[in-house]
């Protein structure tokens, strides 16, 4: 029988395994991202994206099968971090500040390099032709209905329904504008997080009269 100290060894390395190899993977994607956004995906090629993160191509291929599958990959990973942060909120809170506070929280976050990022993936996949003509994303979108649907459920709203639909997307289209409205600012750009909050402060109260400063 293996001692306990053993198996604490064992279990530990196994999570710093994952953990490294999480990081490649993100590392990966986020290399054809910046590629991508300075020239286009289809200029984009393995081996620029290898010598951007100093690997070979095999181990890329070991990650993903190609350009579009590590974006993808990204799209997965934003969308699941604003679910996962939205559905820890109390379910006292409204399907729209569970949303806002989803938003807001995945942006600023540590795991977000940098608000720029989300800035190209928002227009990559709204204007790269592989995107917009294919819809490749469409398995992204599709692998978390499920949790957007019980996300909706838990704060009162059928997540097929015409309110939970225009919650969603009015979301995304105020995180598109405010994160855009933050990268055409001039250098030192501020925290972008009371950007995205005063978007939604003026999204909530409707678009009749202003109650921004700017």
């Amino acid at each position: 029988m293996r001692k306990k100290g053993t198996l604490d060894c064992m279990t530990t390395s196994v999570g710093l395994r994952e953990s490294k190899k999480a990081h490649t993977r993100r590392e990966l994607a986020r290399a054809v991202l910046r590629l991508a956004a300075h020239d286009g995906l289809d200029r984009v090629t393995i081996d620029a994206v290898c010598a951007e993160v100093g690997v070979s191509p095999r181990t890329f291929h070991n990650y993903f099968a190609d350009k579009v599958e590590a974006i993808i990959h990204l799209i997965n990973d934003t969308i699941s971090r604003v679910i996962d942060n939205a559905d820890s909120r109390g379910d006292d809170e409204s399907l729209w500040q569970v949303l806002e506070y989803g938003i807001c929280a995945t942006a600023d976050s540590d795991q977000t390099a940098d608000p720029a990022e989300l800035v190209a993936l928002f227009r990559l996949t709204m204007t790269e032709p592989t995107f917009v003509s294919h819809h490749s994303t469409l398995e992204a979108h599709e692998s978390f209905e499920q949790m957007f649907v019980d996300l909706c459920a838990k704060h009162g709203h059928d997540g097929r329904g015409l309110y939970a639909r225009l919650a969603v997307d009015t979301s995304l289209t105020i995180a598109r504008v405010a994160l855009e409205y933050w990268s055409d600012l001039p250098e030192p750009r501020p925290a972008v997080g009371p950007i995205l909050s005063e978007a939604f402060r003026q999204a909530a109260v409707g678009m009749g009269e202003s109650v921004l400063d700017s």
